[in-house]
């Protein structure tokens, strides 16, 4: 059991979640053979997740790995987090992206990558960057990356699958089709809602792991003020994207109407209000 963290149990229940709602499509639209099709593509929907999801991120971020040869100190910050948390040390990247950022993917801890935008490296000097990555690691740590990214992978698939149900379905429509094109509205939110759901106590987990990594809360909470006076546009992978938003360190939608729907993350303020009380803590 020394790997049942909280991160752990919460992707055993979203592959429960979303291999259910594959079988209940299957067995709605193609009876008993619908519904073993449905269970057998979820299981391989699972595992190929699992080990693909992380990578897949990456590539499609255009990100660039971060050399010693080129990023010594921000690489030093983040090994010694990384030491002091009992972490293997991550893969670090950079995205050309104006929404000041940082996201952690993989697996498991010792294939994780962490990735930050190149504009959060510039607004944030050295010495604030900690906190940033310090709350990435809290992710690492109660493996939060693998539900995340499991249940990316889910929600692409099942929107694929509804596309297809729309498109049966207004091929059909004439002869019972109304099913099917119901599906294909309703099915990609309800899986979005199910992504979703436990995203914002994840942040509120990893900043407390940050916290108490860095040894106060102070520099999360300075850090967070700092990206709350920040006007950006829209992360815009996140945006052509959006199962991913939950990975990001702050919302990667603020302002858009699906982050308005969708909220991914608490307001900065209840961030920095939950790091107080723990400064009030004795």
């Amino acid at each position: 059991m020394r790997h049942l963290t909280p991160g752990t149990v919460r992707a055993a229940l979203m592959l429960v979640a979303m291999g259910a709602l594959f079988v209940w499509i299957g067995s709605l639209v193609f009876d008993e053979v619908g519904m073993a099709a449905a269970l057998a593509l979820s299981i391989v929907i699972s595992f190929w997740s699992f080990w693909t999801t992380g990578a897949a991120i990456i590539r499609a971020t255009g990100a660039r790995e971060l050399t010693v040869e080129k990023d010594r100190a921000l690489l030093d910050i983040v090994s010694k987090l990384s030491a002091d948390a009992g972490l293997p040390m991550p893969r670090v990247f950079e995205i050309d992206d104006p929404h000041p950022n940082a996201l952690a993917v993989g697996a498991n801890p010792g294939v994780a990558s962490l990735i930050l935008t190149k504009s959060v490296r510039k607004l944030l000097p050295k010495d604030q960057i900690a906190p940033l990555i310090a709350h990435e690691l809290g992710h690492i740590k109660a493996r939060d990356t693998v539900a995340a990214t499991v249940g990316a992978m889910f929600l692409e698939a099942i929107i694929l699958v509804a596309l297809i149900l729309g498109f049966f379905g207004m091929a059909m429509r004439k002869h019972g089709g109304g099913l099917m094109i119901a599906l294909a509205i309703f099915t990609p939110v309800i899986a979005l809602i199910l992504h979703l759901a436990a995203s914002r106590s994840r942040e509120y987990e990893a900043d407390r792991f940050g916290a108490e990594l860095l040894g106060s809360p102070q520099p999360m909470i300075a850090v967070l003020r700092k990206l709350a006076k920040v006007t950006a546009r829209p992360n815009q992978y996140a945006l052509h994207a959006p199962a991913t938003a939950a990975l990001w360190f702050i919302d990667p939608l603020a302002g858009t109407w699906l982050s308005r729907i969708f909220s991914t993350h608490p307001d900065i303020p209840k961030r920095i209000a939950r790091l107080e009380r723990l400064l009030a803590t004795p």
